[in-house]
């Protein structure tokens, strides 16, 4: 849309779209005088479309009219269009719009610029949507332990629903605090012609949730059908909902992301002592 208060000469109006990868990352490598830092950063360009000129209402002087000027336009991306991927610092696949009205060779041409956010979403029946996800174990003649969480994949900026059971093996054993952490797991790789693959991998704290555990409010005599007794938890951890703290699982152009939860339990021993699982 190109709104205009005053008569404007103009050549032509026209609207492109482009995409982009870049990786980039600091290499820190030891050498004889210290640590070296060589960066690495490579932009590959994944899409460009360009419309045709759209159609002007001028003049014969090529001037348009005041007013509001609309120029409808659409575009099929392909099945393989990498997701946008936007949060990370440097690293990350964008989308973007430029639309210029060319004004001529003596006058300053006029551009507006809009990001475009590309999401992939699992289908309904994908198998990361049914799967649960669990750990059962047992710590002998301490405790009989299991976590759970009931689908491997959560909506972004939603939350996880975590379920917990403890049953004690050894008497007078009580549960303390449980310390949840959200880790996420960058992996990015570079290669080209005449470039050994590179990799740079880190991982980066995304969330943490502290759960308090009584017996007031988690003891169950009977636990459903197993008929142990023990402590039950359930909660919903909520997730970040800006990019830029926590982004999607992914891979695509040599970024690949994903996300692990590490429980830590604290058990108080009739000795006084605290143990850790």
């Amino acid at each position: 849309m190109l709104c205009l208060k005053e008569s404007l000469k103009v050549e032509d109006v026209h609207l492109r779209l482009t995409g982009h990868c870049r990786i980039a990352w600091l290499d820190g490598r030891q050498t004889p005088t210290g640590i070296h830092n060589q960066k690495v950063d490579r932009t590959t360009a994944l899409l460009k479309h360009n419309w045709a000129p759209f159609t002007l209402e001028t003049n014969s002087h090529g001037v348009m009219q005041p007013g509001n000027y609309e120029w409808p336009f659409e575009i099929m991306l392909p099945g393989d269009t990498p997701e946008s991927v936007e949060g990370l610092y440097q690293t990350g696949i964008t989308y973007l719009f430029k639309a210029t009205v060319s004004r001529g060779k003596l006058a300053k041409n006029l551009h507006a610029f809009k990001r475009l956010r590309i999401i992939r979403t699992l289908e309904p029946a994908a198998l990361e949507l049914n799967h649960a996800m669990s750990v059962e174990n047992v710590w002998p003649n301490k405790v009989e332990y299991s976590v759970s969480i009931p689908q491997k994949a959560v909506v972004f900026g939603s939350s996880v629903p975590l379920e917990m059971r403890f049953t004690p093996l050894l008497k007078g054993l009580e549960m303390g605090a449980v310390s949840v952490k959200m880790f996420e797991t960058q992996e990015f790789t570079v290669s080209g012609a005449g470039h050994p693959l590179r990799t740079h991998k880190h991982d980066r704290e995304v969330a943490t949730w502290n759960l308090e555990v009584t017996r007031e409010n988690h003891w169950q005599d009977i636990i459903e059908e197993s008929g142990q007794e023990g402590w039950v938890i359930t909660q919903d951890l909520p997730l970040p909902k800006r990019l830029n703290k926590c982004i999607q699982d992914c891979t695509v152009q040599g970024i690949k992301i994903r996300h692990k939860l590490k429980l830590t339990v604290a058990l108080n021993n009739p000795d006084g002592h605290v143990s850790e699982v």
